[in-house]
């Protein structure tokens, strides 16, 4: 067993037609560092960036880079696992959009921090957490995050129907996290659990397709042969 929550609520979300659109990915983290510097005014007269303050900028980068890339990301797209970067010429897991309209904001923030510059990080942090969180694009046709929200309980309760349907009658360890290995075998949770599951999301918001996805979820249950149960002879002496 080897498959994540995740990865189911992936496929449910194909499914159910909110399927998430190719977003571009091209920006580095050097020019969202670039971008940072230049709102903290880190510019000669020309605008050009100092190069003698920015490699202090530019050594902390990284590690905070990581931090809002993944922050960003559960926001944007929250089915999506974030790569951490290990230099400032990687492209971020987060879509050009984002990456551009909320990164430097972050970064600025917290370099003013690091500077003591409490009044300018203070400002930053009211800018990145009050305004450029609750802005941020699903990268999705529809609410993603709603139907995310929901999915732990609803697997939790379709692992445990399948795991009967498997042979197995112990109870599972609750799923907290999308991250989380689910106790079916990977055929049920693959081809099984995001017919369930899509279903579920269906069921007060669109009678045909939680007809076809419960349907095909029946259908595709029926199919699991249940492992052998060791039958112990109480009578042997």
């Amino acid at each position: 067993m080897s498959t994540t929550v995740r990865q189911v609520v992936t496929l449910a979300l194909n499914l159910s037609g909110h399927i998430q659109p190719a977003a571009t990915h091209t920006v580095t983290a050097r020019t969202l560092v670039d971008a940072a510097l230049k709102a903290l005014n880190v510019v000669d007269p020309s605008g050009a960036i100092i190069s003698a303050r920015a490699a202090k900028y530019y050594s902390m980068a990284i590690p905070i880079v990581n931090k809002y890339n993944r922050e960003i990301l559960a926001r944007e797209n929250p089915v999506a696992v974030a790569t951490d970067i290990t230099s400032l010429d990687s492209i971020l897991s987060i879509s050009d959009d984002a990456a551009v309209r909320y990164m430097p904001d972050a970064l600025a923030m917290e370099f003013a921090t690091a500077d003591r510059l409490i009044e300018t990080a203070d400002l930053r942090l009211s800018q990145f957490y009050n305004f450029d969180l609750s802005s941020i694009r699903i990268q999705s046709a529809g609410d993603t995050n709603k139907y995310v929200s929901t999915a732990l309980s609803i697997c939790n309760v379709l692992q445990l129907e399948l795991l009967k349907c498997e042979g197995t009658y112990e109870t599972p360890d609750l799923l907290t996290s999308l991250d989380d290995v689910l106790t079916v075998t990977d055929s049920t949770a693959l081809g099984v659990m995001p017919y369930g599951l899509a279903a579920r999301w269906a069921l007060t918001e669109n009678s045909a397709l939680y007809n076809d996805m419960y349907a095909n979820y029946i259908n595709s249950k029926k199919a699991i042969v249940a492992k052998p149960t060791k039958i112990i002879d109480v009578y042997k002496f």
